[in-house]
C-alpha cells in the first residue's frame, strides 16, 4: 500500500514506443497507450523512480501547513521556498512556460498597493505587508508552474491532506483534551490549542483533498473509497469541535457544492445518488453533533443559536457587524487607493483588522485593487468551469468541478477571515491553478483529435 502511495504522487521515467503503461495510483487504476514520448506527462513514467521535485514539494506542503508560521521553522519554510523558486525558474527557461494571468493580475495587485506607502498612516506596515506579498507571489508562482510543468496534482493534495491529518489527530492526542470537553468553558483558545477559526479553516481544506482522492478513483473501487471515509469523519469532527461558525458552515458547503459541480450529471441520471447523499449527509450530522457533544467548540456554536434566536443578549460574535460597517465607511472614504496594507487597525476604534477578504482587501488597496485581486479567482473560475465542460476524462470533469466548488468555499471562508496573507490557502490555489492550466493545455495539444467533442471554438480557449 505505500508503494501505492508513493506511486500516486509521481513518477517519472522513460517508456518505449507504443508500450502500455499501467498506474499502480491507488485511487486513480489510469491505464496508459502512450504512442509519443513527448506527449507523455512527465508525472507519469516507469515504477519506482520518484521525481525528487515531487518529493521536495510535498514536504514543502507539509511543513507549511504544521510549521509555517512557527519560529525557528518558517525560516526552514522560506528557504525551500527560495529552491523552489529556483526550480520553476530553470524549468521555465527550458521549457518557455509564460505566466498564468493569476500570478500577473497578483503582481500587478502587489505593485498597486505599493501606492499606499504615499497614502498610508504607517508605512512602516505597508512595507512590512509588501515584504510578505513579494514572498506570496514567489511562492503562487512556484507551486503553480511546478504544478503544471509536471502535469499532477496527486502530491500537491496528499501533503495537504496528510499534514491536515495529523494536526487533527495532535489536536486529540496532544492538546488539553480534557478542557476541551468542559462544556462551561468559552474560552476559544482553550479548543485546540490554536486558533480555531484558523484550525477550522484547515479541516474544510484537507477535506477539500479528500474529495480530490475521491473523485479520481473509479466508482467500482468501493473498497478503496472506503479508506477514505474514516479521513472525512475525523476532519468533520474536528472542524465541528474547532467551534469555528463559518467553518461549519463551510464544510457543509463544501459537501452540497462538490455534488452540484462534480456529479450533478449522475445525479440526473440516477436521482437514488441525490437520495443517499441525503441520508449520508443527515447520518454524518447526526454523527458530528453527537461527538461534538460536551465540547467548548460546540458550547460556541450552542451560544451562537440561543443569540440568533434571542435566548440570549447578543455577544462576541455580532461585535464583526461592527466591524464590518465600519470597515465600509472607511473604504467608502478611501475609493481609490485604500488606506495602505495592514492601516486598516489604525483607522479602527477597536484596533482590529476586518474579519473579512473583502473588505480587507478593499480597504488596503482601494476599488481599482479590490478588482484587480478578485480577478484572479475570476480567471481560475472561468478556466475550471472550461476544463470541466471539455475535459475528455469523466475524473478530470470530477476534478474540475471539484476546483470550483473550492472556490465558492473559499470565497464564502472569505467573508468571516481575510485568506490574501496566508501560505496555505496560496498553496491550494497555485495547485489548482497550475492543474487547470495543465488541462487547457492538453486540450489545445488535443485539439485535433477531438472527434467526440464538441468543436471548440479558438475563441473560447484562454491563451495559455
Amino acid at each position: 500500500m505505500v508503494r501505492a502511495w508513493i506511486d500516486a504522487i509521481g513518477r517519472e521515467g522513460t517508456q518505449s514506443v507504443g508500450q502500455e503503461i499501467e498506474s499502480l495510483d491507488y485511487f486513480a487504476d489510469e491505464t496508459y497507450q502512450v504512442t509519443d514520448l513527448s506527449a507523455m506527462p512527465e508525472g507519469e513514467g516507469s515504477r519506482g523512480r520518484v521525481s525528487w521535485i515531487t518529493v521536495f514539494l510535498l514536504a514543502f506542503i507539509v511543513l507549511v501547513v504544521l510549521v509555517g508560521g512557527v519560529w525557528p521553522w518558517h525560516y526552514v519554510v522560506k528557504g525551500m521556498g527560495v529552491v523552489l523558486a529556483v526550480a520553476y525558474a530553470v524549468r521555465s527557461l527550458r521549457e518557455q512556460l509564460r505566466p498564468s494571468p493569476e500570478m500577473i493580475l497578483f503582481a500587478v495587485w502587489v505593485l498597486w498597493g505599493t501606492a499606499g506607502l504615499l497614502v498610508a498612516v504607517s508605512s512602516t506596515l505597508v512595507r512590512i505587508k509588501l515584504v510578505t506579498l513579494v514572498q506570496v507571489w514567489i511562492l503562487l508562482a512556484a507551486v503553480s508552474g511546478l504544478t503544471s510543468s509536471r502535469r499532477q496534482l496527486s502530491a500537491n493534495m496528499f501533503g495537504l491532506l496528510i499534514s491536515v491529518a495529523a494536526l487533527a489527530v495532535m489536536a486529540i492526542v496532544v492538546s488539553d483534551f480534557m478542557l476541551d470537553t468542559a462544556a462551561d468553558l468559552t474560552d476559544e483558545r482553550l479548543s485546540w490549542g490554536r486558533n480555531p477559526n484558523g484550525f477550522g479553516r484547515l479541516m474544510v481544506l484537507g477535506t477539500i483533498a479528500l474529495a480530490y482522492f475521491w473523485s479520481v478513483s473509479k466508482p467500482q473501487a468501493k473498497i478503496r473509497r472506503m479508506v477514505l471515509i474514516p479521513g472525512f469523519m475525523l476532519l468533520g469532527v474536528s472542524c465541528l469541535r474547532s467551534g469555528s461558525r463559518f467553518s461549519v458552515l463551510g464544510l457543509a458547503l463544501t459537501y452540497v457544492s462538490w455534488l452540484w459541480f462534480s456529479y450533478r450529471r449522475e445525479v440526473r441520471q440516477r436521482p437514488s445518488i441525490l437520495l443517499w447523499a441525503v441520508i449520508g449527509l443527515l447520518a454524518a450530522g447526526a454523527f458530528f453533533f453527537f461527538a461534538g457533544r460536551g465540547t467548548a467548540g460546540a458550547h460556541r456554536l450552542e451560544s451562537t443559536w440561543l443569540e440568533l434566536t434571542g435566548q440570549r443578549a447578543r455577544g462576541g460574535g455580532f461585535s464583526r457587524l461592527e466591524i464590518y460597517k465600519t470597515s465600509g465607511r472607511v473604504f467608502l472614504e478611501n475609493m481609490a487607493f485604500g488606506v495602505g496594507f495592514d492601516n486598516y487597525r489604525i483607522h479602527s476604534p477597536r484596533g482590529k483588522v476586518t474579519h473579512s477578504e473583502y473588505m480587507e482587501v478593499a480597504c488596503s488597496t482601494g476599488l481599482p485593487g479590490a478588482i484587480i485581486y478578485f480577478s484572479i479567482y475570476g480567471f481560475l473560475w472561468v478556466r475550471a468551469g472550461r476544463a470541466a465542460k471539455y475535459a475528455p476524462e469523466e475524473r478530470d470533469r470530477r476534478v474540475a468541478g471539484l476546483i470550483r466548488a473550492a472556490l465558492l468555499v473559499m470565497l464564502f471562508l472569505g467573508l468571516g477571515a481575510p485568506w490574501f496573507m496566508g501560505k496555505v490557502s496560496w498553496v491550494v490555489l497555485g495547485s489548482f491553478i497550475g492543474y487547470t492550466r495543465d488541462q487547457w493545455r492538453r486540450i489545445k495539444e488535443s485539439r485535433g483529435d477531438l472527434t467526440q467533442w464538441e468543436e471548440i471554438p479558438l475563441s473560447e480557449v484562454p491563451a495559455y
